[in-house]
């Protein structure tokens, strides 16, 4: 057991912070300005009706998500038990 007087760091100041807080990431700002960035791209640039189009702005949001997916998980995955 760990002794009381030990203390947790806070949440703010933690270098991996506590799952589902991803919205404070780095990574997931960068991922949804880069999102932002697409859509306003391909708006100007490429058809809406375009394949294309459909294709870079789901891959935008795809990493948006996965951002927020990956701080979900455990910060240390559980290994398979050898039987």
């Amino acid at each position: 057991m760990r002794p009381t007087t030990e203390r947790e760091p806070d949440d703010a100041r933690r270098l991996i912070p506590a799952h589902g807080g991803y919205r404070g990431l780095k990574s997931y700002q960068t991922a949804e300005i880069a999102y932002d960035a697409t859509v306003a791209f391909c708006d100007r640039f490429i058809s809406q009706r375009s394949r294309t189009h459909d294709q870079m702005v789901q891959a935008a949001r795809s990493g948006k998500q996965n951002v927020a997916e990956g701080s979900m998980a455990p910060a240390h995955p559980r290994r398979p038990s050898s039987s």
